[in-house]
């Protein structure tokens, strides 16, 4: 789908200029949190590998396309595919990933706030995020027993070991509420054989565990002994 309907016309409508079309697809990347540095607050952070880049030297641009438009050959951070899931959610606000909400004093009391930094804002119309929705909004085994929705999209990547041998990965990334998203995560798990989906069932326990703790902050602040 991706090939037949993104890469074929953008490679066609540019006259096959592939550095020009690299630009184009690098930028619409980056609008999600790929293709670039998260910024998050903590030191070394790595970003990911990219074929089709302008920087690049293309002895085939049209397959590098081909390539990137299912998203073969390219290797992402796991935190950028967090920051991808969570604009996804947020219908295309991009924000920047944060490790410390606040600072408390040694008496209990907030001496620091740090407020959301959004980085862009990508508007696109409602239907393209209604079927974005929909396509992650289907009934994964792994998942479905949470309680309340959950918008997941399952995948696979791999690289080759020592001898040069493809491993398997298993990879997920969710938002959920799907109706009012409060978190986003990705989990990548290497290795991974299993017929199930080992991230998803990550990600489940995640979301659970979370959702536990949301509603034990909410009964003490109402003071409920639930």
């Amino acid at each position: 789908f991706m090939t037949a309907k993104v890469a074929l016309p953008l490679f066609n409508q540019n006259n096959g200029n592939i550095e020009k079309v690299a630009h184009i697809w690098t930028d619409y990347l980056m609008q999600f949190g790929l293709r670039s540095k998260t910024g998050i607050d903590l030191p070394f952070e790595e970003d990911g590998q990219y074929e089709l880049h302008p920087s690049n030297k293309f002895e085939n641009g049209i397959s590098a396309l081909l390539n990137a438009s299912w998203g073969g050959n390219e290797v992402h951070t796991p935190l950028q595919l967090a920051q991808y899931a969570a604009t996804l959610a947020s219908k295309g606000d991009k924000y920047k990933p944060q490790i410390v909400g606040a600072t408390i004093g040694q008496d209990g009391k907030e001496t620091k706030k740090f407020k959301p930094i959004l980085e862009s804002s990508n508007r696109y119309p409602m239907e393209f995020w209604r079927v974005v929705q929909g396509g992650m909004s289907q009934n994964i085994e792994e998942i479905k027993n949470l309680p309340f929705h959950v918008a997941g999209k399952t995948g696979s990547t791999g690289s080759p070991n020592e001898q040069e041998r493809m491993i398997n990965h298993s990879l997920f990334i969710a938002y959920a509420p799907t109706e009012d998203p409060q978190i986003a995560i990705s989990v990548v798990i290497p290795g991974s054989n299993s017929e199930k989906n080992i991230a998803a069932l990550v990600t489940a326990e995640v979301l659970e565990f979370w959702h536990t703790l949301q509603k034990e902050n909410k009964n003490k602040e109402e003071g409920s002994l639930k």
